[in-house]
């Protein structure tokens, strides 16, 4: 994720982790409440939120790597099944 703006390899691996959950969970209450998403099955908030967070501290995952993890937990409101 180091290519995304909030990365910074100079904080410890804590305060990335603050901010990575800082980032995750805004973007699940925007999924949820902003854009109507329901979790998958057997997915709950916390398991969302917690593999938005260790997909955004690994330096060496990507974008496209973030957007697998998110379609893997939620159900947008168009996507088809």
């Amino acid at each position: 994720m180091k290519d995304f703006k909030f990365f910074n390899p100079t904080l410890s691996n804590d305060a990335l982790k603050q901010e990575a959950a800082m980032l995750a969970d805004m973007i699940d209450v925007v999924f949820i409440v902003g854009r109507g998403a329901k979790y998958e099955a057997g997915v709950t908030r916390t398991k969302a939120v917690s593999d938005m967070i260790e997909t955004l501290t690994g330096a060496e995952n990507n974008v496209a790597e973030f957007a697998q993890v998110n379609d893997l937990n939620y159900i947008f409101w168009n996507e088809k099944h």
